[in-house]
């Protein structure tokens, strides 16, 4: 049975209230039936069925079993239920009883996220369940992430990650589309577009039609870098906005793949929000039809000049697309980051506000006259005294701030959703909106945020916010998410959209670490399952090439080592020795093994901070950081390599938050500010003896932390 004090239950659930028995398990089949006379709610029961019959063998419609009862939340106190009705929209009850589970959702959504806890407790549960009453809905109405389009091979992965947020309770996805899905009328923006996603990723400034125009001063970077991010460096005295290769990564989807995305969205309860950037973000538009560019000498220009009517009949003709496909309640309309306005012979004489609030307005009545509600970005629209306080922005609120459109706020309409992704570098944000009438959610949300984990409270719910959304800037795929640590951060940020209140890391770090090994085994669609292989272990004797920790990290890290793998402890019960593997001894250490294995399990970490990989426009051009190289050593001669990769085997061992994304090794916690990561390899030779395992320094190795090996025998 799984412990009251160890329900692991995520978002977490406002009201529990345990009872003193518990409901066995031993049939694993729950048996459905309806006792609501409401058509909706019957037929999101159907529609939960046939969802999770093919996912979980424990829904059935088998009359034995555990008996699970869906009822209608007025009548809920008639089954025997002591808890007060929830009124909250997508709210429900779930009671657990010793003989049968009762749910009932407010409305179609309460009842299925009522199914999505209940989903849950059974993954943690073996034999039993506690007696438990939940009580739940959620704080925030919209609970949003924001995703590019994936290439046609991640479509797979995009679909699994639309489950993992239905999960955990998001309702909302915001979908940018720019020239990633297939445009009928105007084919020549998908092909423009895949030709500059192309360029991007290779660029360099000698590639540039004026390479000493280049300016990586604007950036603060030493070396001028290389891809997408370069290119935004390019033409000196131009700021540019970024390009987001990463959107469907060269691909064009059909309108059909992009409706296979909508339609599992609409089953999961997730509206989503698709993302038509206007006026600024328009390579897309820009590189297929130059004429309309506010800035006709770039060959790379991302802003239409509002002042051409021809910008308008382009923008229109993709947006009724994107309306044929996605059928929205609202357009997302971008509108963030703006830099080249005014500078068109058409515009220069044009106040700079009036012409960002001519766009606004005109995309706003196009969308309206289809009864189509707009949302758009906010950062152009706050006035730079706001940011004064900014300490992030490092090359100046001038950049951030130009042009000065800001007085356009006023000549809007307050229906407008404002996505302010200020947040971050402004405590009074919310406040501002409030004064001009704005409802807003946070953009670009992260919990951790040091300006908004302090001042959840104070800022989230004395004003117009409605909710957030979290954001991935990168290509949509499994090794990107891990990379950028966004698994973490969607699942970490659910908890403040649902439940409401901020956690400390240290309160949700074992949990949490739970969580999201879980999730990695869901969603690594890669096929690689090596890391994640079960089998019996025993540890590897290294005390021979073990050496004292650091001084810094004596008497610092307990670890509790997971698959019976043995660590060597002092007397205090602290972590005292393990293999030390740095670049600054190139030659390694060479382990004996002298046995048949199946394959090593190997916990690890890096002493080193700082270690950076994340495939974003900022580092495409830099390949996987290698910390660690393994060569397994056979009797006959023959050997074996693998690497441990920087997040995808291997993370940070100082970590006092929830634990770094590693996508194909299990976190282990090790305290409160440290952890290790469990690497598994699988040998293709097992029926010969390994006569040593010889651990190098990788390339990118800076300095690697081994307590403990063990062997598949």
């Amino acid at each position: 049975m799984i412990e009251k004090n160890k329900l692991n239950i995520w978002p977490e659930p406002r009201e529990l209230k345990f009872g003193t028995g518990t409901l066995s398990l031993q049939n694993p089949h729950l048996s459905l039936q309806s006792q609501s006379e409401k058509p909706a709610i019957n037929a999101e029961l159907e529609k939960i069925f046939n969802l999770f019959l093919g996912e979980s063998p424990r829904f059935s419609r088998s009359e034995n079993g555990v008996e699970t009862v869906v009822v209608d939340m007025k009548s809920i106190a008639n089954h025997g239920i002591d808890a007060e009705t929830v009124l909250e929209p997508e709210g429900y009850i779930l009671d657990i009883q010793n003989d049968k589970i009762i749910l009932s959702g407010n409305d179609p959504q309460g009842l299925f996220y009522a199914f999505q806890t209940l989903m849950q407790l059974l993954e943690q549960a073996e034999e039993e369940l506690p007696e438990v009453t939940i009580r739940d809905w959620p704080a925030k109405r919209l609970r949003g992430a924001h995703m590019f389009l994936p290439s046609r091979q991640n479509i797979g992965f995009m679909l699994d990650f639309i489950y993992f947020l239905a999960r955990y309770k998001y309702n909302t996805l915001f979908i940018e589309v720019g020239a990633a899905m297939e445009f009928e009328r105007h084919p020549e923006i998908n092909s423009a577009w895949q030709k500059l996603a192309k360029e991007a990723m290779v660029y360099t400034s000698e590639m540039d039609p004026d390479p000493e125009s280049c300016d990586p001063d604007r950036w603060e970077v030493k070396v001028m870098p290389k891809g997408p991010y370069a290119m935004m460096c390019s033409r000196k005295g131009y700021l540019k906005d970024s390009i987001h290769p990463g959107n469907g990564m060269g691909d064009v989807l059909t309108k059909d793949e992009v409706k296979l995305i909508l339609s599992a969205c609409a089953e999961r309860h997730i509206e989503v929000v698709p993302e038509v950037q206007s006026l600024s973000h328009v390579y897309y538009l820009c590189m297929a039809h130059p004429d309309i560019a506010e800035r006709a000498e770039d060959p790379w220009p991302d802003t239409y000049c509002p002042s051409n009517p021809k910008s308008y009949e382009l923008l229109f003709d993709v947006m009724d697309e994107v309306i044929e496909v996605f059928n929205p309640k609202m357009i997302h309309i971008g509108h963030d980051e703006i830099y080249s306005m005014g500078l068109c012979p058409k515009c220069e004489k044009i106040p700079l506000w009036q012409l960002m609030a001519n766009d606004v307005n005109k995309i706003y009545d196009y969308l309206a006259a289809a009864n189509i509600k707009v949302a758009m970005w906010g950062d152009k629209l706050i006035p730079p005294d706001k940011l004064a306080k900014n300490r992030e922005r490092t090359d100046s609120i001038k950049d951030y701030a130009y042009p000065y459109v800001s007085k356009a706020v006023d000549l809007i309409p307050k229906d407008i959703l404002i996505i302010d992704w200020y947040w971050g570098y402004a405590g009074n944000t919310e406040a501002y909106f409030n004064e001009k009438g704005f409802q807003h959610i946070y953009g670009n949300f992260n919990a951790q945020n040091k300006y908004m984990k302090t001042a959840w409270k104070d800022r989230a719910f004395e004003s117009n916010n409605i909710g957030g959304e979290t954001s991935s800037w990168c290509e949509v795929s499994f090794l990107a998410f891990s990379y950028n640590g966004h698994l973490t951060n969607f699942l970490r940020d659910s908890n403040n959209y649902w439940f409401g209140e901020y956690r400390e890391p240290e309160e949700i770090r074992t949990n949490f670490t739970e969580l999201m090994t879980r999730e990695y085994q869901r969603l690594n669609t890669s096929g690689n399952t090596r890391n994640f292989s079960e089998c019996e272990i025993t540890t590897l004797d290294i005390s021979n090439a073990a050496t004292n920790l650091p001084p810094e990290l004596e008497n610092k890290i307990l670890l509790d080592p997971p698959n019976d793998l043995e660590v060597i402890l002092n007397d205090k019960g602290f972590l005292s020795k393990a293999l030390f593997i740095s670049k600054r001894n190139p030659k390694g250490v060479t382990i004996p093994v002298n046995a048949k294995i199946k394959g090593f399990k190997i916990l690890h970490a890096s002493i080193t901070d700082g270690i950076y990989h994340r495939p974003t426009s900022h580092s495409f051009h830099r390949g996987p950081a290698e910390l660690l190289k393994y060569i397994v050593n056979y009797a006959n001669g023959f050997s074996e390599k693998f690497a441990s990769i920087y997040r995808q085997d291997t993370g940070l061992l100082h970590n006092t938050g929830p634990i770094d994304d590693c996508c194909h090794s299990i976190p282990v916690v090790a305290g409160k500010k440290h952890a290790f990561y469990l690497q598994t390899w699988i040998s293709e030779n097992e029926k010969n003896i390994v006569e040593s395992i010889t651990i190098l320094p990788g390339a990118d190795a800076g300095e690697m932390l081994i307590p403990a090996i063990g062997l598949s025998l």
